[in-house]
């Protein structure tokens, strides 16, 4: 592969990650009350969700403790 194939492919996979990223913060905050700011909803704030996606919300929660705080 030569260097020129190699930016691109570079760039696009960048892209894509800044895109996923952006679509998974905008889900956490507008589904399930958890923002990039480390600020949480109160979990009685959330009636739209049904019993398993708060269940969700909760192992998330959880899996999002093992980040440093400098990415969170």
């Amino acid at each position: 592969m030569d260097k020129s194939l190699r930016n691109i492919l570079r760039n696009v996979v960048t892209q894509c990650r800044k895109l996923l990223e952006e679509a998974v913060a905008e889900l956490l905050e507008g589904q399930f009350g958890i923002y990039t700011s480390g600020k949480l909803e109160d979990a009685s704030r959330m009636g739209h969700l049904s019993t398993d996606d708060l269940e969700y919300r909760e192992q998330l929660l959880v899996h999002l403790q093992h980040i440093p705080s400098s990415r969170f």
